[in-house]
């Protein structure tokens, strides 16, 4: 049985790089080693798209088990350091290696209908035959329409830094004009970034 799940996990994979590499590769991303991370260095800020298939005792999903996964991208800015302050060096020399280490980062879920759950951001699996070309298209569309222009928010560091002034007061409006959001930027993973830019 456990021959049988990871040979569908490394299926599953396999398919989800043939949609993302192309689409990541053609804006600039790079795949570091055979993880499922890309990066992209930019003036500024490192970009970092992740997809991490769910391990068993942490995102493990009573659906789809350990083959199901999610997708979750970030910005590190390279002026600042690491928010919970590792030394580590990573990608580029940075102190960052993944999505967990930027500071600002986000995600997506799935359409309805392919959600591990109905609150759940990670994509359902089972049967990987019959939910393969949703799940793909579904990935494809999310690239395209959410996680690559949601990346072109950090292009202006004065919005990034008028963001990061109004943050704290929710009487502010954000960059779009509306009432603050942050669900518009991310999580934002250290209120003293603003000091660094």
């Amino acid at each position: 049985m456990k021959k049988t799940n990871n040979k569908i996990r490394k299926t599953i994979q396999k398919d989800l790089l043939s949609i993302s590499v192309p689409l990541l590769t053609k804006a600039g991303f790079v795949r570091l080693n055979r993880r499922l991370l890309f990066y992209r260095e930019r003036s500024h800020v490192i970009d970092i798209f992740e997809m991490r298939m769910s391990r068993p005792g942490y995102n493990t999903s009573y659906r789809s088990g350990r083959n199901s996964f999610e997708i979750e991208i970030g910005v590190f800015f390279k002026a600042a350091p690491h928010p919970m302050g590792a030394k580590k060096k990573g990608i580029l020399g940075l102190p960052v290696d993944s999505v967990a280490g930027c500071h600002f980062r986000t995600r997506s879920r799935p359409n309805l209908f392919l959600r591990d759950g109905i609150h759940s951001s990670l994509w359902r699996t089972k049967p990987w035959k019959l939910l393969k070309k949703p799940v793909l298209n579904d990935v494809e569309s999310k690239i395209k329409t959410f996680f690559l222009p949601w990346f072109d928010k950090f292009d202006d560091l004065d919005r990034v830094k008028q963001y990061l002034a109004q943050k704290f007061n929710p009487d502010e409006i954000n960059m779009e004009g509306n009432k603050r959001s942050a669900e518009s930027w991310g999580y934002l993973y250290t209120g003293s970034l603003l000091q660094y830019l």
